[in-house]
């Protein structure tokens, strides 16, 4: 994962999702992300867990409350996009999947010992906007 800051789309799997999604805007795109890791019994590796948070940034700005570094590109796509019901507590389930068991988490968090506080905090705030 090349990752040049702990934000949800600080590395280059967040910014491949981010691309992806811009190919074709759907709020169908940004479920079926967030459903992948919620259906995922096996691990979840690094690229699925970047691309369910970056999934879940969206959420956040479709409540009015995106990042601070939420891309512009997607941010003039959001007016087309309708938050269905619950889409929220889908974003929040796949956030709690991914800090609870992913390589992602792995990565930033190594054996337990020594958590990273910024990337810590980068996903209680996403949590804390998804409310």
């Amino acid at each position: 994962m090349g990752a040049w800051s702990e934000k949800n789309f600080g590395n280059d799997s967040a910014l491949d999702w981010v691309n992806e999604f811009l190919e074709s805007p759907s709020i169908d795109f940004v479920q079926d992300t967030l459903q992948q890791v919620i259906e995922n019994d096996d691990y979840i590796e690094v690229d699925e867990a970047t691309s369910a948070l970056a999934a879940a940034e969206v959420v956040a700005a479709l409540k009015g409350k995106p990042s601070s570094d939420f891309p512009k590109e997607i941010h003039d796509n959001l007016a087309s996009l309708s938050q269905p019901d619950g889409l929220d507590k889908l974003a929040v389930q796949a956030v709690n999947k991914v800090i609870s068991g992913s390589e992602l988490q792995e990565l930033w968090e190594g054996d337990g010992s020594i958590p990273d506080p910024e990337w810590r905090a980068a996903i209680n705030d996403l949590l804390n906007r998804l409310k």
